[in-house]
């Protein structure tokens, strides 16, 4: 049986990283409670941690797919917010 291919992949600049160090594995190795937040460029591997709650993410990639939203969403909840106080 042929080792396991070894994936590494260098962080983008510019882009938000989590404080997380990935697995990287194929989306074939990946198992239901692992991560799905892709890494490469082209030929994709995965961070493989376990995953946070059911969602497809461990929590800080669960966090750096959450943006801030538009600003017509944050308005809003600063309306809600200020209702129920």
């Amino acid at each position: 049986m042929p080792a396991p291919q070894q994936f590494s992949c260098e962080p983008i600049s510019g882009l938000r990283q989590a404080d997380v160090v990935p697995l990287l594995l194929p989306l074939l190795d990946l198992a239901p409670d692992q991560c799905r937040w892709p890494y490469g460029d082209g030929l994709f591997v995965f961070c493989g941690c376990e995953v946070w709650g059911s969602g497809p993410y461990c929590e800080p990639h669960l966090s750096l797919s959450q943006g801030r939203g538009t600003s017509s969403e944050r308005e809003a909840h600063r309306v809600s917010n200020k209702q129920a106080a």
